[in-house]
């Protein structure tokens, strides 16, 4: 097999795989950290936790938890959440929803044991 023939057959291997990982809603690693990234840069988030990207169609999906100061208002969370949501759809192209749960920062997990015997694993 010359170079030729297998650099041709490299690529479509790629375009080959490319094309799997969209039948399977799969999303770059690169912009799984991108999203991150953003979404922690946002003032008041301390943290990001939870993200999950998937394609619908032609756009990207996204669904993600924020920390944030325990002592701001539910509505100054919500803005938060707001302004992690506008800062994503700059910066992750075909961005077409984002839904961002707020939680208080290191005081979420008494809510979370709430819903424990819920997500075990049967």
């Amino acid at each position: 097999m010359t170079a030729k023939h297998w650099q041709l057959l490299c690529r479509r291997a790629r375009t080959v795989r490319d094309v799997l990982h969209r039948l399977m809603d799969a999303v770059d690693a690169a912009t799984v950290t991108l999203a991150e990234r953003t979404a922690g840069e946002v003032a008041s988030v301390h943290s990001v936790s939870r993200l999950r990207m998937r394609w619908i169609g032609h756009g990207l999906h996204a669904e993600l938890a924020v920390s944030v100061p325990a002592e701001i208002t539910v509505a100054e969370a919500h803005r938060t959440a707001h302004e992690v949501e506008h800062a994503l759809c700059h910066a992750i192209p075909r961005l077409a929803t984002a839904t961002i749960h707020a939680e208080p920062f290191n005081q979420a997990t008494r809510a979370h044991a709430t819903l424990a015997h819920h997500n075990a694993s049967h």
